[in-house]
């Protein structure tokens, strides 16, 4: 807001903003904050968290994201996703390029970032992540993901998921596929 021109026609001011950006989506300053966040509860301030990311210059996105392996807890680590989504603007490739991360929960994480967003951009990433993971909690999330879905390439996934190993996944299939009401489905 206060660097567009219209607001903030002095030149000068507008410089020393975006300079403020620029420190803020620093690495070293964001590594210190997931830092903080890391060791801190946020009982309280989870509002003063999210609005503090979702502020930031969109280039804080992919550092951001880099970052989110050093948050442990799970709440915390969403509001920084949720915030993230917001500043991505529709560009799923920030979140996909972290779905090879051998980091499990950091993998979830992007996920529930690319299932949040929806679009046709972000669902190659989900099938895909589908069709490589073994691990639960991973195919777990892209299930839940792939709620928003509701096409025949992802019915056929959901039919396949009915025999998954994880009793979550197939539940999650069938519900899905419950909640989808095709009829072609039965």
């Amino acid at each position: 807001f206060l660097e567009k021109p219209e607001y903030a026609p002095n030149f000068r001011f507008r410089g020393v903003i975006a300079q403020i950006f620029a420190k803020l989506s620093d690495s070293n300053r964001l590594q210190q904050v997931m830092v903080h966040l890391n060791n801190n509860t946020i009982k309280g301030a989870q509002g003063d968290v999210f609005t503090y990311f979702s502020v930031q210059d969109p280039r804080v996105v992919p550092v951001a994201l880099d970052l989110i392996g050093e948050i442990q807890a799970v709440q915390t680590r969403r509001l920084v996703v949720d915030s993230m989504i917001l500043l991505a603007k529709g560009r799923p490739e920030h979140f996909a390029n972290r779905l090879k991360s051998d980091k499990w929960f950091v993998v979830t994480d992007m996920l529930y970032a690319l299932g949040k967003m929806g679009g046709e951009k972000a669902l190659p990433y989900l099938l895909d992540t589908f069709a490589e993971t073994t691990h639960p909690r991973v195919r777990q999330e892209v299930v839940a993901s792939l709620r928003k879905y509701h096409t025949a390439e992802v019915r056929t996934k959901m039919i396949n998921a009915l025999q998954d190993e994880d009793p979550q996944v197939r539940t999650l299939a069938l519900r899905h596929l419950a909640n989808a009401r095709d009829t072609t489905v039965i």
